[in-house]
């Protein structure tokens, strides 16, 4: 089998999941308050403040949603498949985990996927003969 996008994923728990859902809802909610405060008290570095704190939220919000995904490729719900930015969001959810000091295993994709894409095979090849 050949893969294009990452041959290793991290290995994400539900703790780990936890966790990382934990700190993008402070971080939502730190977005939230700037964003009012702005709208309280208008100078430019409330408007600085905001802007970038709203960045940051956007930031951890794709940082979760990626490692939503690979939870569910570990838990074998979906199979793997590349992304366009596999290699970027990889990184970023290190230093995500880095930054929470939550403890990195990475585990390899070969493991996860092969029954899925057996049973992805074996029912496409079902309704062929049908």
């Amino acid at each position: 089998m050949e893969y294009r996008g990452i041959q290793k994923i991290i290995k994400i728990t539900q703790t780990t999941m936890k966790r990382l859902l934990n700190y993008k809802r402070v971080v939502d909610k730190e977005a939230k308050a700037d964003s009012k405060l702005q709208w309280v008290n208008m100078t430019l570095e409330n408007m600085r403040l905001s802007e970038a704190s709203r960045r940051k939220a956007e930031r951890i919000g794709a940082i979760v949603a990626y490692s939503g995904i690979i939870f569910k490729i570990q838990n074998k719900m979906i199979p793997y498949r590349s992304l366009d930015g596999d290699y970027l969001l990889y990184n970023m959810l290190i230093e995500l985990m880095n930054e929470l000091k939550i403890p990195i295993e990475v585990i390899e994709i070969d493991s996860l996927t092969v029954e899925g894409l057996n049973l992805n095979a074996k029912l496409a090849s079902d309704t062929v003969e049908a």
